[in-house]
């Protein structure tokens, strides 16, 4: 072979097929090993609902028209007001997967690919195929985007839907025929729409398309200029009116009445100023988000004055496009911060393909800016030492099935997925029998609910738990003869520490296993999965003991 031949085999292009088999792989784990994690049985649950009762349930998480317990007694019926297209397009897959989030899943694996193909197109384009080959590594290597990449959240319909339409949007602003302008226009609309059909985050993918033909080496107010906004413009306007016509204009009225309502300030509330609300958000943005991103965040901020001074001097086409990329980042940083009354990592994830860029221009500018300097020669082992493996996630995924970050930013108190593989094989070999459990919302008992065809010889039996479980529990298992089982979360003191409490006694628990979430030697204190085996002669007694009460 030639030495050009030799390098054709090493070009950003041939490299890049690497990585997409690289996320394959990465992505593939996290489907096999991930515990259910409390959303995406949430959200399973909701598409379980839509494919058994479609007429009736196609709108539920709008317009909460469906019992979210399937029948329990708790009469839940909870207004999330949830785009609903994940919901249908899951739907569809229950019956392809023995494993009822295998199908969830997939769809979120397969529109990470494509978000991340996208971007990577986008940034050989506009910038450089190397920085885009960076930046497709600094993401496939990312904690945050192995897990959000993998599981079935919505996050990644929103990530992938949106970067689609932002492809589309630059390949209708870069066409030269009106014809090809009209087709991509019209797919970048469809694909911008699929996203606010999928989460209502997605509304920064409008702002994003407004904000994109900065990018282009053109003066916004020249004549071509103006058109090129005039094109964003439609396609947006286009994208949001037929949500508006679909959605908002239907189901507006069940917005104060639902979860999202407590999530988001209105209008009204921000021309308060919650300057306290505000300050805690960026604190969690400075501290939480920016130290969970620290290594190529720190290398990225270190290296700002270098990139600067090197662009302006040597392509300031180029300068203009890296500071409008630092523009859009943090205004999709800054959102969050101001509209929601308490943040999490992932409402800043719609911003983190534009970090990773930020800290691939970074080192790839960095490493020319640094060209007459033996420092150039220094700078990859830096990369390599500090950054990489920070951002590394693969051998946490192969050897636990979960990363540190869902385990240690699971909410305190919060149900996370930890144990929950376990308690679903443990229930699978009990003998037949009914299981009571409290119709909290979440894990474990949504959990229970969607791997149901897991442990047929099991009856579920959703109940609130409280002091008179014991005749509750009676009537539905000893008089049929049937052995009886709680299943439930024991958490922290002062949330549901008095159920822990109350099953520890005698009466209840015969025997008692205990599933501990852990991470190595760390054992988590926000929950343990409880699983107890009912004294039934106990519990006949605790039952004439209250008929007995009650005849006083």
């Amino acid at each position: 072979m030639t030495k050009r031949e030799i390098a054709s085999l090493f070009s950003p292009k041939v490299l890049f097929l690497g990585v997409l088999v690289l996320y394959a792989f990465t992505r593939g784990l996290g489907v096999v090993y991930f515990e259910p994690q409390n959303d995406e049985v949430i959200f399973a649950q909701y598409s379980t609902l839509m494919s058994t009762n479609w007429d009736e349930a196609q709108y539920m998480t709008l317009d909460g028209s469906i019992d979210i317990n399937k029948g329990g007694l708790s009469g839940v019926r909870l207004v999330e007001y949830k785009q609903p297209l994940q919901f249908w397009v899951n739907s569809l897959t229950f019956d392809v997967w023995e494993n009822p989030l295998m199908g969830v899943r997939m769809g979120s694996v397969l529109l990470g690919l494509c978000g991340l193909f996208c971007w990577y197109r986008l940034l050989a384009t506009i910038f450089d195929p190397t920085l885009a080959l960076i930046t497709s590594l600094l993401i496939v290597f990312s904690n945050f985007h192995l897990v959000f990449d993998a599981v079935g959240y919505t996050e990644a319909y929103v990530y992938g839907l949106g970067m689609l339409s932002l492809y589309c949007l630059y390949q209708c602003l870069s066409a030269s025929q009106w014809q090809k302008a009209f087709l991509w226009g019209f797919l970048a609309s469809l694909f911008l729409f699929a996203a606010l059909f999928s989460k209502g985050s997605a509304l920064l993918w409008m702002v994003y398309a407004l904000l994109f033909p900065l990018l282009f080496p053109l003066r916004p107010f020249r004549t071509i200029g103006v058109w090129l906004y005039g094109k964003a413009v439609l396609i947006v306007l286009l994208a949001k009116g037929i949500h508006y016509v679909w959605i908002d204009r239907r189901f507006a009225h069940n917005f104060d009445q639902s979860v999202q309502a407590g999530l988001t300030f209105r209008w009204q509330e921000l021309l308060e100023f919650p300057i306290a609300i505000w300050w805690e958000n960026g604190r969690y943005f400075l501290f939480e988000v920016l130290w969970t991103e620290l290594p190529g965040t720190t290398i990225f901020l270190a290296l700002i004055p270098l990139i600067a001074s090197y662009l302006q001097r040597s392509d300031r086409i180029r300068f203009q496009k890296y500071l409008v990329l630092l523009g859009i980042y943090g205004f999709s940083c800054l959102l969050p911060i101001f509209v929601a009354k308490k943040v999490e990592i992932h409402y800043f994830g719609l911003g983190f393909y534009f970090l990773y860029a930020l800290i691939a221009g970074g080192i790839y500018f960095g490493w020319y800016a640094l060209k007459a300097s033996m420092l150039r020669w220094i700078m990859p082992i830096i990369v390599f030492l500090i950054c990489v493996p920070g951002l590394m996630a693969v051998p946490t995924l192969v050897r636990w099935g979960q990363t540190d970050l869902m385990l240690i930013r699971s909410r305190p108190g919060w149900a996370n997925g930890a144990g929950m593989h376990e308690l679903i094989e443990y229930l699978s070999k009990l003998p037949s029998g009914i299981v009571l459990a409290d119709p909290q919302w979440g894990l474990p008992v949504t959990a229970m609910q969607v791997y149901e065809s897991y442990y047929p010889q099991l009856e579920i039996k959703f109940f609130p738990m409280s002091t008179q479980l014991v005749e509750i529990a009676f009537r539905y298992a000893y008089d049929r003869g049937e052995k009886l089982y709680f299943v439930f979360d024991a958490r922290r003191p002062g949330e549901r520490g008095w159920l822990d409490g109350l099953l520890s006694e005698r009466l209840f628990c015969g025997t008692r296993h205990v599933i501990q979430k852990q991470y190595q030697d760390q054992i988590f204190d926000n929950s343990s999965l409880v699983v107890c085996h009912a004294n039934m002669p106990e519990l006949y007694r605790g039952y004439e003991y209250l008929k007995r009460q009650k005849k006083k």
